[in-house]
């Protein structure tokens, strides 16, 4: 090799050499430096993975923000640096991050699911509580309130990863509340037709006002909580009887009850009370009978012709005193509708169970109820035949006094109940405990937490 050629290849190899000694060491510490972050915010996706899958780690309730936080954080910080390089380098570890981005924003449709299910059970708790107290204006809002809620759980249900978590965050949420939702439907429909129903009134729509008192008739069937009912009932005849005075043609009349129970007595009791009254159409006809011109009289003197207690019988009637009375309804023109005769019965004889409580082993009252514990139901409240409350205020009422009573749970599986009234908590949720007794019932809302 010649001298010449010699040297200029040596001047080439060192100018390579020199370039490459000039870049290469610092692009190196850079794409090494930011492929850590990358692999740190990789490590995260198992986590996520797991955390946000009922069939690893995930409960449908647990809302797992600490992963969530950790690997939004170390994702932020490696995207931050990686968007410092150029070339397939930048393209490549991008990529990667794409992957972990994904998962993030599960974790963000996973939490945001169990928020929207979070303020489903409150607006469900809501509203059965309104109806539980009769409060039929607040529950109507309640239960326009829990179906926008449900809505808003369908769409989020929409973008669950993974067909079992989502049917998991489902019969958790949205399907309790379509539940509670359906048995509302027609006492809500009722207050709303009610509303209209006074409104067709004011405007003399007899027509309408006909329509709509169909519609209450027939839904009134299938409300099956008789303090609802009750309540329901009780407006109905209110604007029945403002806007209506029936005309009584015929009257058949027959006794609601058979028996007077002895110690009624003062203002509560009337006689006329016990009977029904029914228009030429044999429709029942919601009035007040002393208005119409109808009184009683009866064979033991104990009735003035109003129907309430004459001034000797005015603290109460007694078993012993009275035994039976016949009583006879007249119209305004004095004639004998009906006759009846009454037979006196233990007025202090329990009729209804009408609340109670649930306590631990250690006979505490319990607010709430923890899964894999059992809870023994205790009566608190009943009726007398004569109406007067007995509470355990006044004396312990123990259920050996409600022979035949019976326990049901609205959902087995978030709690069970067996004959004896020993309640096992299940799973975490909301379920209503049914106490029937003597053909009554009355439900008791109770919350399951972990």
């Amino acid at each position: 090799m010649n001298k010449k050629k010699l040297i200029q290849l040596t001047a080439t190899t060192t100018l390579l050499a020199s370039s490459y000694v000039a870049v290469s060491p610092i692009q190196a510490e850079a794409a090494t430096s930011t492929e850590s972050l990358v692999m740190q915010a990789e490590s995260n996706v198992v986590l996520l993975k797991r955390a946000i899958s009922v069939d690893y780690e995930a409960d449908a309730v647990t809302q797992p923000w600490t992963e969530y936080n950790k690997a939004k954080k170390a994702y932020e910080t490696a995207k931050a640096a990686v968007n410092k390089l150029t070339g397939t380098q930048k393209t490549t570890l991008n990529a990667r991050l794409d992957n972990v981005k994904l998962w993030i924003d599960r974790t963000a449709v996973y939490i945001d699911s169990i928020t929207s299910g979070k303020k489903l059970l409150a607006a469900q708790e809501a509203m059965e509580n309104h109806l539980y107290e009769g409060e039929m204006e607040e529950a109507t809002l309640s239960y326009h309130k829990l179906s926008y809620e449900i809505k808003k759980q369908a769409a989020y249900l929409y973008k669950v990863y993974g067909q079992s978590t989502r049917q998991a965050i489902l019969e958790t949420y949205k399907l309790p509340a379509e539940e509670a939702k359906a048995a509302a439907l027609y006492p809500v429909s009722i207050h709303i037709e009610l509303g209209r129903l006074q409104a067709a009134l004011e405007n003399n729509d007899t027509e309408k006002a006909d329509v709509l008192m169909a519609n209450i008739d027939d839904w009134l069937y299938y409300v099956e909580d008789p303090v609802l009912f009750d309540t329901l009932t009780e407006t109905y005849t209110s604007i029945y009887e403002t806007y209506y005075k029936p005309n009584i043609v015929e009257v058949d009349s027959f006794p609601y009850w058979n028996e007077i129970p002895s110690g009624l007595g003062g203002d509560e009791f009337n006689i006329l009370d016990m009977f029904a009254f029914y228009d030429e159409n044999g429709d029942m006809a919601w009035i007040t009978p002393s208005e119409y011109g109808f009184k009683v009289r009866d064979n033991k003197g104990y009735f003035n012709e109003d129907g309430t207690l004459t001034t000797a019988y005015s603290n109460g009637l007694t078993e012993a005193e009275i035994g039976s009375v016949e009583v006879e309804v007249l119209d305004s023109s004095n004639n004998v509708v009906v006759t009846h005769t009454f037979q006196i019965v233990d007025g202090n004889k329990l009729f209804s169970l009408d609340a109670g409580k649930l306590v631990d082993d250690q006979a505490v009252e319990a607010s709430n109820l923890t899964v894999g514990k059992n809870y023994q139901f205790i009566p608190t409240d009943a009726q007398t035949v004569k109406g007067d409350y007995t509470s355990e205020i006044e004396r312990n009422v123990s259920l050996e006094e409600f022979p035949g009573v019976t326990f049901r749970s609205s959902k087995p599986s978030i709690f069970t109940v067996d004959s004896t009234g020993k309640v096992t908590a299940v799973a975490p949720g909301y379920a209503r405990l049914i106490v029937s007794w003597n053909d009554y019932e009355f439900e008791m809302m109770l919350k399951v937490n972990e």
